[in-house]
C-alpha cells in the first residue's frame, strides 16, 4: 500500500479531512510546473488585513492539473473538478492571512477540496500553511518542496500561509493553490 493510498484511507474517515503527502505525483510533473510557474508573470498583492504576495492565474500544464485532480479525487473518493487555482509566490516578509483566505474562497463550494503543491526549489521550515476549525489551528502543510497539501473545506474551516523571515534570505516559497469541488457541492 502507498503512503498516497494510506493518507487517502485516512482522509475519508477523519472528522477533519487533512493529509499531507510527500511524492503523491510523478516529480517530472513537480518539475515541470516549477518550470511553468518560474515563467509565469505574478501580481503583487499587500493589503495588511488579507496578506502580502505575488500571485498568477495563468494556466497550469496539463498533465499537473490531470495528476493533482487525481491525488485529490482518491483521497476524497469523489469525482472532482477545478473551481478556482492560482499561483502564490512568498518572499523574505510575505504572509497571506484567513481574512485573504475568505476572500478567495468566497464563492466555493461548502465542502470543497483545497490543494496545495510545494513548487518551491528550496526547503525554508517557513510559510507553512495552517488550517483551522473555528479558528483553532487544526493541521499544518509543511512547506517542503513537492509535499501535495489536502483539506476537506467546510464553512468552519479556514486558511493562512506564515510569515516568511529575514532568515531565509533571498529564498522564495512558491504554491499552486487548487481549489476542487464535487457535485457533492
Amino acid at each position: 500500500m502507498s503512503e498516497l493510498d494510506v493518507q487517502a484511507a485516512s482522509f475519508r474517515t477523519s472528522r477533519l479531512p487533512a493529509v499531507a503527502v510527500d511524492d503523491a505525483i510523478d516529480p517530472s510533473i513537480v518539475r515541470q510546473t516549477r518550470e511553468a510557474a518560474a515563467h509565469v508573470t505574478f501580481e503583487g498583492f499587500d493589503l495588511a488585513h488579507r496578506g502580502r504576495y505575488a500571485f498568477s492565474t495563468e494556466p497550469i500544464p496539463p498533465a499537473a492539473l490531470e495528476a493533482l485532480v487525481d491525488v485529490a479525487s482518491r483521497c476524497s473518493g469523489e469525482v472532482l473538478s477545478v473551481t478556482a487555482h492560482r499561483y502564490v509566490r512568498l518572499r523574505c516578509g510575505d504572509y497571506v492571512l484567513a481574512r485573504d483566505d475568505e476572500s478567495f474562497c468566497a464563492a466555493v463550494a461548502p465542502h470543497a477540496i483545497d490543494l496545495s503543491l510545494d513548487l518551491s526549489v528550496d526547503l525554508t521550515c517557513e510559510a507553512e500553511v495552517v488550517f483551522t476549525h473555528r479558528s483553532q489551528a487544526f493541521f499544518t502543510v509543511p512547506q517542503r518542496p513537492g509535499v501535495v497539501g489536502i483539506v476537506r473545506r467546510m464553512p468552519t474551516v479556514g486558511r493562512y500561509e506564515r510569515y516568511l523571515t529575514h532568515r531565509v534570505g533571498a529564498l522564495e516559497v512558491v504554491r499552486l493553490r487548487l481549489v476542487l469541488s464535487s457535485d457533492r457541492g
